[in-house]
């Protein structure tokens, strides 16, 4: 019996040594997950501003895109019509040769 009074303290001390490691990880674990909570709340916080700015910023290149399709488009027919006036104007020069056909009626 007087060997259990003996140990009894010490493993008291054990006990009690080990719950304040317990009780000071807890603490450095919650105040981490506090500060994650935190970082991801202003996180979370900012999206709508960059949805806001990424949404303009593709308007704006789908405008651009489409002005610079445009643009390609029209010289694409200025230069195609061109060509084929000048083609329609060639073969009909070389009909009213073939046909003696004077150019002025």
């Amino acid at each position: 019996m007087k060997e259990l009074d003996v140990c009894h303290p010490d493993a008291m001390k054990e006990l009690d040594a080990s719950l304040v490691q317990i009780s000071k990880s807890c603490k450095t674990q919650t105040q981490a997950c506090l500060h994650l909570t935190e970082d991801i709340d202003k996180e979370y916080k900012k999206m709508p501003d960059r949805i806001v700015e990424n949404t303009e910023l593709i308007k704006n290149s789908y405008k651009e895109f489409i002005e610079e399709a445009q643009a390609a488009a029209a010289r694409l027919s200025k230069v195609s019509f061109s060509d084929l006036a000048k083609s329609t104007e060639k073969s009909l020069n070389g009909l009213r040769t073939r046909y003696k056909i004077p150019t002025t009626l």
